[in-house]
């Protein structure tokens, strides 16, 4: 009987947000990316209206917008080897979406599912296969109502391009696309997740390497991009207890972490075994270690020139103001180098990084900060200046940074870069093939639906 009940309250709970958009304007179009993340696949889905090609906007469409935004879990990666339970793991979140978008706009609201670093790091067979096992689920019209690529509809996509598409949005939220923007100036991207770390903005010089053109509202911009992956926040600190790890004598069983705070320890796999590591708190050692990760590469190994971290190419910043987003912001927050208007203070975070470090952890965790970040926030307080100022080449006098997640409201997402890309792609009559779908199994379908009911009701229940 409860059961029952539930059902249906599920049941209208789905039809009522069906009609959260029904009274859309005629013009008004929807788009769907499904962010597939390590941790989970986020629904994001997107409302723009079309409008006339002279618009000020510079673009054929106006107010583009996040209408709706949802994570499920796990990550689809914890299916790459269980294939068989891919149209479960759609099921509930593609009937979230088709009561989400009116079912007016299905046929032609186009779908895309972009994974980042989460399947990067998987092996290529193990990707090419779940990617394809979400490709042919999405293809199929009795699994999924809305518009699909023939071809390319699941992919991972490049650091390049999701720094590319981070940039897009900052500069598009801060209506830098505008005919009427000659007062706006371009902004660069700065973005760091686990895995990896992106750079991306609009040079003033010549590019000799990675150049990434994006053409928007006529117009085409050649970006510098560059992704470092395994340098984001998860990896570096890995990467840094591996190398103390090599370095270490193999008789000897605690080895010491300068990039940790006194009175701290974990234990450590690296090269098959386990190791205690225990924090020494040493900022100049630590400082060491970090400009062997970021170190450029002699003049001989590095062409073209200038280069940033080892052999990589990259212009000069020139004046360009960032926008530094995602796990840039958590340490300078904490270590007080950011204003109130989110300009970061790059010298004083390393200043206040250094005195922050040489706190045992028992003071850091007294003072309010949970022990799991205390000495990653030593490690990152250091390790950003060097990121920005040695690595990148910024200046404190040239180049201002900011750590804005938003612009007047809206997320800087590199989703809704993604989105703008296929929307211009689509005006200029370069859009992909898409399919009507085939076949799939019922029970699946069943199954599906009704988890997805069930999601939607304990959504709404935890949310009240």
């Amino acid at each position: 009987m409860h059961m029952l009940f539930l059902l249906c309250m599920s049941t209208y709970l789905a039809i009522d947000l069906t009609g959260a958009y029904a009274a859309g304007e005629e013009h008004d179009e929807f788009g769907i990316i499904l962010d597939g993340g390590s941790s989970g696949t986020k629904l994001k889905i997107y409302k723009w209206t079309r409008t006339d090609a002279d618009d000020s906007s510079g673009l054929p469409i106006s107010e583009l917008q996040l209408v709706e935004k949802l994570k499920f879990t796990p990550g689809i990666s914890s299916k790459a080897f269980k294939l068989d339970e891919i149209p479960d793991y759609l099921g509930p979140i593609l009937l979230t979406a088709t009561s989400i978008v009116p079912a007016e706009k299905h046929a032609t609201t186009p779908i895309y599912f972009m994974a980042t670093a989460g399947l990067r790091v998987l092996p290529v067979n193990a990707t090419e296969g779940l990617l394809e096992a979400v490709e042919r689920n999405l293809q199929d019209k009795k699994c999924n109502p809305f518009l699909v690529a023939a071809r390319g509809a699941a992919r991972v996509i490049s650091g390049e391009e999701e720094g590319v598409y981070a940039w897009m949005a900052a500069n598009y939220l801060r209506g830098f696309f505008s005919t009427d923007s000659q007062a706006v100036e371009p902004v660069g991207v700065l973005e760091m997740g686990g895995g990896s770390t992106q750079i991306a903005f609009l040079p003033s010089h010549s590019l000799y390497a990675h150049m990434y053109p994006v053409r928007l509202g006529a117009v085409t911009y050649r970006l510098y991009a560059h992704s470092y992956l395994l340098y984001g926040q998860n990896y570096i600190l890995q990467r840094v207890n591996d190398y103390l790890v090599a370095i270490a004598d193999p008789a000897v069983d605690d080895v010491p972490n300068p990039c940790m705070l006194s009175g701290d320890n974990t234990t450590h796999t690296a090269f098959g075994d386990s190791v205690h590591i225990y924090g020494s708190a040493n900022v100049t050692k630590c400082l060491e270690i970090i400009d062997i990760f970021l170190k450029s590469a002699d003049d001989s190994w590095c062409n073209p020139k200038p280069c940033a971290i080892g052999a990589v190419y990259q212009p000069p910043v020139a004046r360009t103001d960032f926008y530094a987003i995602s796990a840039f912001s958590y340490a300078p927050r904490h270590l007080q180098a950011v204003d109130d208007h989110g300009l970061l203070d790059i010298p004083l975070l390393k200043e206040n990084a250094i005195a922050y470090c040489e706190k045992p952890l028992s003071v850091v965790v007294s003072e309010g900060l949970p022990a799991a970040y205390a000495s990653p926030y030593c490690m990152m307080g250091l390790y950003i200046p060097a990121l920005l100022l040695d690595a990148y080449g910024l200046s404190p006098q040239r180049n201002r940074v900011f750590l804005h997640s938003y612009i007047n409201h809206h997320e800087i997402d590199w989703t809704l870069g993604a989105m703008l890309q296929h929307i211009e792609v689509a005006n200029e009559g370069d859009c992909e093939e898409f399919t009507s779908g085939g076949n799939c199994h019922h029970a699946a379908v069943s199954k599906c639906r009704f988890i997805a009911l069930m999601t939607i009701l304990v959504a709404v229940v935890l949310g009240s």
